[in-house]
């Protein structure tokens, strides 16, 4: 293998952590937006307007109003941050990995981090007649919520079983997200804006755990290589002959 010199190892390193913050701030931004762009009164009398007309059509169904309420807890905090905290145990136990399990328990955090954010900014200048359901007119947390957490479970064990695999990987959270969204909708928990902003704010989120992954487990292997290399270069053979004495 041929080892990497110094300041090709720092570009790449500089490079990870670059990404991983660069996607974190891409999220922040992403939610303050979706904090104000709610409030505009253009984007607030069309998204009025839709709900106002979907919802009573679609909880006309009875079977979809009863899966509605089976599913919706998925994104609830007691069950998205109770399945997050066994997952974090699950990794730092079998997985013997504490790193990803600190990294798992800041991406709730974050999470929670967010929605406390998007109040500070957003929730003085809130007229009581655009509170629906149980929310404001923000992002859905629950649909974020059950998006990154279904997501960090399909990121730990599809890693076992199909580590290359994309699709696997991105299959479940953005399931999961699509299905909450529309849950809170048919319950009329939500705006339909707010369900729909959430997911690509989830997906920021993901993103961001799993750019902060990817970056350090490459650092670990290029860690690993040079330690192979600088073995491999003290077990060389000196040129001279067994039983060879001067």
């Amino acid at each position: 293998m041929l080892e990497r010199r110094p300041e090709e190892r720092s570009s790449i390193d500089a490079h990870g952590i670059v990404g991983a913050v660069t996607v974190a701030v891409i999220a922040t931004a992403m939610t303050l937006l979706a904090a104000r762009l709610v409030l505009l009164a253009p984007v607030r009398s069309i998204d009025e307007r839709v709900f106002y007309r979907l919802v009573p059509w679609l909880q006309q169904a009875d079977w979809l109003v009863g899966a509605s309420l089976f599913l919706t807890d998925i994104g609830s905090k007691n069950i998205a941050y109770n399945a997050a905290a066994a997952l974090a145990l699950y990794v730092a136990i079998v997985n013997r990995s504490l790193r990803q399990a600190l990294l798992i328990v800041a991406t709730l955090i974050g999470i929670h981090g967010l929605q406390w954010l998007t109040f500070a900014v957003a929730d003085g200048v809130v007229p009581t007649e655009h509170v629906v359901g149980n929310a404001g007119p923000f992002y859905s947390g629950g649909v974020v919520r059950a998006l990154v957490v279904s997501g960090l479970i399909a990121f730990v064990f599809a890693s076992r079983f199909a580590p290359r695999d994309w699709r696997v990987m991105w299959a479940l959270p953005l399931g999961v997200g699509v299905l909450e969204a529309a849950t809170r909708l048919v319950l009329g928990k939500h705006w339909p804006l707010d369900a729909v902003l959430a997911i690509p704010i989830g997906v920021a989120v993901l993103w961001s755990y799993q750019q902060t992954t990817v970056w350090l487990d490459g650092r670990d292997r290029r860690s690993g290589t040079l330690a192979e290399n600088s073995l491999a270069k003290n077990d060389r053979p000196t040129g001279r002959p067994s039983g060879y004495s001067s």
